[in-house]
């Protein structure tokens, strides 16, 4: 899947609700596994 799809694909008011939801947020957590655990650590 290439930018110009997931750009067609992304509903901006759900995008602009989630955005609010982390910035509202008292903590949010990351979770991995493998190489996506040692992202979740880096952020």
């Amino acid at each position: 899947m290439n930018n110009c799809v997931t750009l067609h694909l992304l509903n901006d008011t759900a995008l602009e609700q989630a955005v609010k939801a982390l910035q509202e947020a008292n903590r949010i957590e990351f979770y991995g596994n493998g190489g996506s655990g040692i992202i979740a650590t880096d952020v």
